[in-house]
């Protein structure tokens, strides 16, 4: 057995079994932590550095595309907005450090919004903004943070030697 791992970030615990909509919530929550996790602590630069050139990928771009998600298939569809907003600009690209702080901020605002509108219906009421169940919405918004996760947390540990444990 080895040495214990130094620069070990405490992981939040993974959500007890509950309701269905319980459970759903709680992974959401779970993986959203996980991100804020992977973000934490970072400057602008680190937060912004790609991951591998010529991959524009970075924790910021993560953020962006994260708040695209919860903005489209949880504040848009739940709230009945169908017209995009005006700044679709791609979350993968390369963006500039300056904006990093901005972005966590909207991400932390969207999913707000987020929240406001989770706090009732069915999970099989349709959803004005896009016409698919509620659960559905949930679904792909949770199985996006699952796979954007284990990117975060290598990012992280390439910036700073940081991982979750």
């Amino acid at each position: 057995m080895g040495a214990p791992i130094q620069n070990q970030t405490p992981r939040a615990p993974e959500p007890a079994d509950g309701t269905e909509r319980k459970l759903l919530l709680r992974w959401l929550g779970f993986y959203r932590d996980a991100l804020d996790t992977s973000c934490a602590g970072l400057t602008d630069d680190e937060l912004t550095l790609p991951a591998a050139w010529p991959s524009p990928l970075s924790l910021h771009s993560l953020v962006r595309r994260l708040t695209d998600l919860e903005r489209t298939f949880l504040v848009r569809a739940l709230g009945g907005e169908t017209e995009p907003e005006a700044d679709t600009a791609p979350a993968f690209e390369l963006l500039h450090p300056g904006e990093a702080q901005t972005a966590l901020a909207t991400w932390r605002a969207e999913r707000a919004r987020a929240d406001a509108l989770l706090t009732s219906g069915r999970l099989t009421d349709k959803s004005p903004g896009n016409g698919r169940s509620l659960r559905w919405n949930l679904m792909k918004v949770i199985t996006e943070y699952a796979r954007q996760a284990g990117h975060a947390e290598l990012l992280r540990a390439r910036i700073d030697g940081r991982i979750s444990g």
